[in-house]
């Protein structure tokens, strides 16, 4: 299975702004939570890429810029509570 971590990052402060069990997912958050839709460049690895257009997360006074990493997990996703289960050592 893969799994989506967006990232928001402004200067200096980056952080996590949530992991999605499918790309999908992750657009359905940004458009349903901050009315945010944008184009995507994508890296040439397939590992993820970045939002064209910035994003006022929150209450919106500060500009956030928007990328996404993409990594292959074992595990599932448990369509009753919504959360990721690590199958691993």
């Amino acid at each position: 299975m893969k799994v989506y971590i967006l990232t928001a990052e402004c200067f200096d402060a980056k952080f996590v702004e949530g992991v999605f069990s499918s790309f999908s997912a992750m657009l359905t958050h940004l458009n349903s939570n901050y009315d945010y839709k944008s184009g995507i460049t994508f890296r040439s690895d397939g590992g993820g890429g970045k939002f064209k257009d910035t994003c006022g997360l929150g209450n919106g006074t500060i500009v956030w810029s928007l990328s996404f990493e993409v990594y292959d997990v074992i595990g599932e996703h448990s369509p009753h509570n919504g959360c990721l289960k690590y199958i691993g050592d």
